[in-house]
């Protein structure tokens, strides 16, 4: 077995591992909802101690409404999609076939170059 084919094969083993090594993690399914429903909803659920929203906010002064400030904790995310662990596994995938298909073309041409005219 070629170098080229055995490494696009480790890349089509590696790309199934992904989503079965998050499946564990994954929450917000609901059998009830449709297919794109939980295809956009389902996720790893990103629990950051502390971090919680304030239960009693002060209603927003008519002059500062507009100035908002930014705060680190905007930028932390809740979820991780799972379609991103989809998206890895489809470039793992791809990387994989790339692979397979360059080492029988190179296996091809080999021959032909190698074999003696008849």
């Amino acid at each position: 077995m070629h170098r080229e084919k055995k490494i696009g094969i480790i890349y089509i083993v590696i790309g199934i591992c992904i989503p079965l090594l998050a499946l564990p993690f994954v929450s917000g399914y609901s059998k009830d909802k449709g297919f794109m429903h939980n295809f956009y909803n389902v996720g790893i659920k990103v629990n950051i101690e502390g971090w919680s929203a304030p239960a009693n906010q002060p209603p927003p002064i008519p002059g500062k409404q507009n100035r908002r400030t930014i705060t680190y904790r905007e930028f932390v995310p809740r979820l991780i999609p799972l379609r991103w662990f989809l998206a890895a596994t489809a470039i793992f995938f791809y990387m994989g076939i790339i692979r397979i298909e360059r080492s029988r073309r190179s296996n091809t041409l080999n021959k032909g170059t190698t074999d003696p005219l008849r």
